[in-house]
């Protein structure tokens, strides 16, 4: 197993993502721990992916609204 990417989620939380498609998130401070099995994680990127997508065409609507006024 290879760490492929790590990200700080803030509040003292990391999250390390590994080749296998787990994730391992961990609070250092307190040394809580969970691991999240690949379907888990392919879930959460499909629901960041479709928040991302909603926001994007808000903001293209948002911007084509305040043209037209």
């Amino acid at each position: 197993m290879r760490l492929t990417r790590e990200a700080n989620l803030g509040q003292g939380w990391q999250a390390q993502l590994f080749d296998t498609g787990e994730m391992l998130v961990r609070k250092a401070e307190t040394g809580q721990t969970t691991w999240l099995p690949k379907e888990s994680v392919d879930t959460l990127i499909d629901i960041v992916a479709q928040i991302r997508n909603e926001r994007a065409e808000r903001d293209l609507r948002n911007h084509f609204a305040k043209e037209t006024n």
